[in-house]
């Protein structure tokens, strides 16, 4: 990790603005990060905490977190820490232990001081709440008897990470690896950068990451570099801005894959009611053996294995297969029984087809709107993939993107969930309603009964241009009156049924996206 107690040093120094500020709010993401939001007289702060084993950092900021929750220790930091004065920041040594004091006024007007401690240790980093060296809690526990070296437990003391390495800042000549490895605080990415790159110590801090790695440091230990006017701009890009884009890249990854084999095993399935279709079309070849055997009945014996017998238009020969064990009769009875299974069972074969088509529309559909997904909109996506009960106060809905062309408004949905918003409830009974036809891509509304030509060939276009036909030429868009469009039941409201409908035939001519 290359948040070592070297960049910690550097840190210190760039903290110092929330010394005297006031803790207002602290709240807590989903990734053992902690946002603290302080106000010094004329001067709003916010800080981070991170205790993730991955990305344990600290740093000012001006983002947000997302994706908040609460647990136990949330719940301590408020108690004994909101509208509590940072009095000191001081760093353990040179390791990466920042410890953080606070004074708050209590009840009784006394001033009880706490200190909010920092183990930023990779797979062991943790948060402490402590008081008179005890601690009131931390964010993960240690029990007895487990593996690690001490253990940590409310109303137990607090000791500090046992480290007999020298610190680095009172006396540092290292000039390999193993030298500069010796040294509190001292990483593997700083350590190679000393004994490679000549680094030193006490070299200017020029915060910079790696453009391929996405490692950073404040010395230079790269490559190429790209240089931040200060380690915590830097953290900021770094994990509220590229490490999200990677989250979402792999959002899409992942959903598509899902999509894929969805879309992989709905066309086998498709494939077999093909192949099941075929066969039940033999109905009528067994009614006819059927017809013939009973009619032909008393020339035939029992125990032949088949029998050739003529048709009813007195020149043909048909050849049919018998069970010897049967009688005629049986037999007869037997294609009869073929007959009926295979007539229910062309019925329900026809309604699975049909069922497998939507629900690969469906698919293809929420395949084209992830590969076009914002971020907020691959939320929206993900929850319509996995349904559950809804909230009891839903988030405020996300708006199709709306135009106003020629006094008329136009809205179109921008994935599955909006579609069925501009369709089911944005739209009039007749207002007109697009779409490309046997493609995935957007629903598009105008809200107006009066359709002149200008008005359908830019509705046409913004179907066109919101769809997987795009770049294509002389693509052909649905259009209707909204009441001609049917929900279908058990499929989302982005699955219509169009009962009536023309065509138009349009090269896109498409903008840059809004934004």
């Amino acid at each position: 990790m290359p948040f070592d107690g070297v960049l910690l040093h550097h840190m210190i120094k760039e903290l110092q603005p929330l010394l005297g500020a006031q803790i207002q709010r602290v709240r807590q993401s989903i990734h053992d990060e902690f946002l603290f939001t302080c106000y010094r007289p004329g001067t709003p702060l916010q800080f981070i905490l991170s205790a993730h084993p991955e990305e344990g950092r600290v740093h000012l900021t001006k983002r947000d977190i997302d994706e908040t929750t609460t647990s136990h220790f949330l719940h301590i930091l408020k108690h004994h820490i909101e509208q509590g004065t940072i009095r000191a920041l001081h760093q353990h040594h040179n390791d990466r232990i920042l410890v953080i004091t606070i004074d708050k006024t209590n009840a009784v007007g006394q001033i009880e001081t706490v200190e909010l401690i920092a183990e930023l240790m990779n797979r062991h980093s943790n948060l402490f709440v402590v008081k008179a060296g005890l601690i009131i809690d931390s964010l993960r526990r240690v029990p007895p008897f487990s593996e690690a070296t001490r253990t940590v437990l409310p109303h137990t003391p607090y000791t500090y990470p046992h480290d007999t390495k020298p610190n680095p800042w009172t006396a540092f000549t290292a000039i390999t690896f193993d030298q500069a490895m010796a040294h509190q605080g001292i990483s593997p990415l700083l350590a190679n950068a000393i004994e490679h790159r000549g680094v030193r110590l006490d070299h200017a801090c020029t915060p910079r990451m790696d453009k391929q790695t996405y490692q950073y440091h404040v010395y230079d230990c790269f490559e190429d570099a790209a240089l931040y006017p200060s380690i915590s701009e830097l953290l900021d890009a770094l994990y509220f801005d590229i490490k999200k884009e990677k989250r979402h890249r792999q959002q899409i990854k992942d959903l598509t894959q899902v999509l894929t084999q969805k879309i992989q095993k709905a066309a086998t399935k498709l494939a077999h009611l093909d192949a099941d279709l075929e066969d039940g079309k033999q109905k009528d070849t067994w009614k006819h053996y059927g017809d013939l055997l009973y009619a032909n009945a008393h020339k035939i014996q029992k125990g032949v294995t088949s029998v050739t017998l003529q048709d009813f238009d007195g020149v043909t020969d048909v050849f049919i297969p018998l069970q010897e064990t049967k009688t005629p009769q049986d037999n007869a009875a037997q294609y009869f029984k073929k007959y009926q299974k295979a007539k229910k069972a062309l019925e329900h074969i026809k309604e699975q087809q049909h069922q497998t088509r939507l629900e690969m529309e469906w698919l293809h559909q929420s395949l084209y709107d992830i590969e076009q997904a914002s971020p907020v909109a691959l939320q929206e996506l993900r929850e319509a993939q996995q349904p559950k009960k809804p909230p009891k106060h839903p988030p405020k809905k996300r708006q199709p993107h709306q135009i106003v062309h020629q006094d008329v408004v136009f809205y179109v949905g921008q994935n599955a969930k909006q579609n069925e918003v501009v369709t089911f409830e944005l739209a009039s009974a007749n207002d007109l309603w697009l779409h490309v036809k046997d493609m995935p891509g957007a629903h598009v509304i105008a809200k107006t009964p009066h359709v002149t030509e200008e008005i359908l060939r830019f509705a046409a276009n913004l179907a066109a241009c919101h769809s997987a036909a795009k770049h294509s030429s002389s693509v052909e868009v649905q259009y209707t009156k909204r009441k001609h469009i049917k929900k279908i039941p058990g499929f989302p409201g982005s699955v219509v049924q169009v009962k009536e409908y023309q065509t138009i035939f349009i090269d896109p001519d498409c903008p840059k996206a809004p934004s």
